[in-house]
């Protein structure tokens, strides 16, 4: 191209954005609009034709193809873009000597259309038509050659823009897919880790259940190691018990007359060595035979009874359920030893305590195991946690004792003395002091449930909660007792005396009683404004209903001849106590 030719073409390009965009000849009716109209519809083919080559391979091949084979796709992409990008280089190179071979034409500029037009104007008018003709000739060559270049020059930019779209494309959906696979992997290894952690949940619970077992264990050896070693004094206390025996039999044959020996009769040696055991003995659990006491006739019977459950009844099949021949520990610490000093004194005949106790005896947490005991005293004694249930006391004296949580369960107290002792009333060794008008028996937490109760005086106690759930109570005296939050739920209660009692939240829920007023009764006669009659209401029942009471039969025996009234009335708690 020669300096003339470079100056038209610059021109040409200048105008020849105005040629390609409809300036020129043949580009004037057209029109801007209707170009950028065909570059839209071109541009909308080709991305429908982007769109075709990426999803008919994933709806054909599939996803999975893709994604394992995205490199060598991608590559194919690359070397077809490399091929194109070389293809547009030698057009653009060799694009004269392309256009001088196809149409004998080098230079397409605009401004070579006006020499072939100006000639086939004027030999039109001349009226040359062969002339006319080549001139014509000349320009159609230069239109094709021009729109040849033009087309050609286009089709590589869509072909480039195209490739590298469908490169993105097919990168960007080869990831999304490698994404959605990893996430499926990852969902996978989730899921295959919650079984895991679930299972290791399992396990860290079965190894939490086996450590409470091995501490269960650890704390049944340990229970049992104290027990063995208490059980170390067991020779000490046949020796005492041996001693005890020759001296009060050598007391009653000195004084044939008098046989009754009392504590200030026995040497001080042994009494000291009573006192001494009492405080070497320690309260420990041991291993009882099964979950029911061996001296629980009712529970022995349930127990044969859960051999055939289909003869029982849905609620007694509930309340057998747990109780079998295993052996356990006791639910509390108790000291048999200190048991075996009371049980000693009673075989022996003394039936005094005081002497020990005002020597520093302990009797906490002794666990009583004699049936029955007779007329004892054990007036100021330290019976903090100490067991007499299941057992028959009759004419016992508990009074100014310590009997805080003491058990009496299911036990049979007839004329007992558990009231609190005046200042002038005391007897030796211990002394009165006038500034404490009363002596008073502690007995807080004290369980009586499912006792018989018979003409027992609690009065002057001072006893928070204690339980009498349960308990059938005959005449009982509370006169001036403090019994303040205790519970009388499902007891039989007949005449029982609360003058002056303080009665704040006691709950009488389910007691059967046999006096049509007796919410007015225990009203007027408690301290006032420490018992609501308004929380209760009165229900009148059948007499033959005390016989479903688990102590109807022997509450029965224990009132034949007794003027109890024509009928029963069961109390409904209807108030809160808050």
């Amino acid at each position: 191209m020669s300096d003339d030719e470079t100056q038209v073409s610059g021109n040409g390009g200048k105008g020849g954005g105005s040629g390609d965009e409809g300036g020129g000849p043949n580009g004037g009716s057209r029109g801007p609009r209707g170009r950028r109209g065909g570059d839209a519809v071109g541009l909308g083919l080709v991305l429908f034709v982007l769109g075709i080559c990426v999803g008919f391979p994933l709806a054909v091949i599939g996803s999975e193809f893709l994604t394992e084979n995205a490199g060598l796709i991608i590559t194919f992409v690359l070397i077809f873009v490399a091929f194109v990008g070389m293809l547009g280089m030698l057009l653009l190179l060799f694009r004269r000597r392309i256009l001088g071979y196809l149409f004998g034409i080098s230079v397409t500029t605009l401004d070579q259309f006006a020499r072939p037009l100006t000639k086939t104007t004027r030999h039109i008018a001349e009226r040359q038509p062969s002339e006319a003709a080549d001139a014509a000739e000349e320009l159609v060559k230069l239109i094709l050659a021009r729109w040849a270049w033009v087309s050609s020059r286009r089709w590589l930019i869509a072909s480039l823009t195209g490739l590298l779209a469908a490169l993105a494309a097919l990168a960007g959906t080869a990831l999304l897919f490698r994404q959605n696979e990893l996430i499926a992997s990852q969902l996978v290894r989730l899921d295959q880790q919650n079984a895991l952690l679930v299972r290791q949940n399992e396990l860290g619970a079965s190894q939490v259940t086996g450590l409470g077992q091995q501490n269960d264990l650890l704390r049944t050896q340990i229970e049992l190691g104290e027990a063995q070693r208490s059980a170390g004094i067991l020779p000490s206390l046949l020796d005492i018990g041996s001693d005890l025996a020759e001296e009060v039999a050598r007391q009653q044959a000195d004084d044939k007359e008098t046989p009754v020996v009392f504590l200030r009769d026995l040497s001080s040696g042994l009494r000291a060595r009573m006192v001494a055991a009492t405080q070497a003995a320690r309260p420990y659990r041991y291993l009882q035979g099964g979950s029911v006491d061996a001296r629980d006739t009712d529970a022995l019977n349930g127990l044969a009874l859960a051999r055939r459950p289909e003869i029982l009844a849905d609620a007694q099949r509930k309340a057998l359920k747990g109780q079998s021949y295993e052996t356990e520990l006791i639910d509390r610490p108790v000291s048999p030893e200190r048991g075996m000093v009371i049980a000693m004194l009673f075989e022996t005949g003394i039936y005094e305590t005081e002497l020990l106790s005002f020597r520093g005896a302990d009797f906490s947490f002794a666990q009583v195991s004699v049936p029955v005991v007779n007329l004892m005293s054990f007036t100021f004694a330290r019976l903090r946690f100490a067991d007499f249930s299941r057992l028959q006391l009759n004419s016992v004296r508990f009074g100014a004792a310590e009997l805080e949580h003491a058990r009496f369960r299911n036990a049979t107290l007839n004329a007992c003395d558990f009231a609190g002792i005046p200042h002038d009333q005391v007897k030796e060794p211990y002394r009165g002091d006038p500034s404490v008008p009363v002596m008073e028996t502690n007995m807080a937490g004290a369980d009586f449930a499912g006792s018989m109760v018979i003409r027992t005086t609690f009065a002057r106690v001072n006893g928070l909660a204690i339980d009498f759930d349960g308990a059938a109570l005959i005449e009982p005296d509370f006169r001036d007792a403090s019994i303040a939050g205790s519970t009388f739920r499902n007891a039989l209660l007949l005449r029982p005396n609360f003058s002056g009692a303080n009665l704040k939240a006691v709950d009488f829920d389910g007691a059967i009683v046999f006096a049509e007023d007796f919410l007015a009764r225990v009203s007027g006669a408690a301290v006032p404004e420490t018992f609501r009659a308004d929380r209760f209401t009165l229900e009148r029942i059948d007499l033959a209903e005390i016989g479903s009471h688990p102590l109807g039969v022997s509450f029965s025996v224990a009132t034949e001849g007794m003027e109890i009234g024509e009928a029963a009335y069961r109390i409904k708690r209807v108030g809160e106590f808050r």
